[in-house]
């Protein structure tokens, strides 16, 4: 059973490391396509990449009937890949992807604006910047709310200590487009 050591809604890299490999079990046995990786300096981070239909501006259905649902053309259809890292100088995950039409060219930071709900000045704000590992541009949720979030949750500190990842990919992929099964929260 976990300790949880880090102050309240934060976690160790030590923590993130072992729940990366507790959504990397869960990931196998539901075959969902969670992949962990490891940079040149040791950097342990989670990948998932999904092709879905996105609600691009103009594919919607605005024919007036009140049904403005998305239309799914080839063109609606994004390649999304998400890395969850670890950032030790707020010791929280940190959300980063990026996000591609099937042409191969990259949403700007407008078109992903776009595809977020506005949030309240609280909620965690998107930006471009390099990669941690890879020093690739990417967009990054970034970590600066993160452990005000987690620690309101109503989790006690040993649930926090056993699910935090679970519970924050959940809180996060809502925002962003990351669907997180449930059956990850079983675990």
């Amino acid at each position: 059973m976990a300790t949880y050591s880090g102050s309240l809604g934060t976690l160790t890299e030590t923590q993130f490391v072992a729940q990366c490999r507790s959504i990397l079990e869960v990931s196998a046995k539901i075959g969902d396509s969670w992949e962990m990786r490891q940079g040149d300096w040791g950097d342990v981070y989670l990948v998932k990449k999904v092709t879905k239909a996105t609600p691009l501006p103009g594919n919607h259905d605005n024919d007036g009937d009140g049904d403005d649902s998305v239309v799914v053309t080839p063109s609606s259809m994004v390649t999304w890949e998400y890395h969850v890292t670890y950032r030790s100088s707020y010791c929280v995950p940190v959300l980063f992807f990026k996000a591609w039409h099937p042409t191969g060219q990259l949403l700007s930071l407008d078109e992903v604006w776009e595809l977020t709900p506005p949030a309240p000045e609280t909620a965690p704000y998107i930006t471009q910047m390099e990669h941690p590992v890879l020093g690739e541009p990417f967009f990054e949720v970034h970590p600066c709310t993160t452990e005000r979030l987690m620690a309101a949750q109503p989790d006690t500190n040993q649930d926090l200590a056993e699910r935090y990842l679970v519970s924050w990919m959940s809180i996060m992929g809502q925002t962003f487009g990351l669907d997180l099964d449930i059956r990850y929260a079983l675990m």
